[in-house]
């Protein structure tokens, strides 16, 4: 199973083709972050442009708790 990190890396790549870290850091893994209840990708593309990835936070207690009402009905 692929962490949501490497889910995101991947779409990014197969959107972009080729992305790189942004500014000074220097994996793709340094430029996630998260932010409530969602994880972010930021990330240069080769015209130097900057994008963002970003995609719902597995494994929260509100998402949880909507798989659980989900499953009573």
């Amino acid at each position: 199973m692929m962490s949501q990190e490497e889910i995101l890396i991947k779409n990014a790549l197969r959107k972009y083709k080729e992305i790189y870290p942004c500014g000074y850091k220097k994996s793709l893994n340094e430029c996630i972050t998260r932010n409530k209840q969602k994880i972010f990708l930021w990330f240069n593309t080769r015209d130097g442009s900057t994008h963002v990835e970003e995609a719902p936070l597995e494994g929260r207690k509100s998402d949880m708790a909507r798989t659980a009402s989900v499953e009573k009905v």
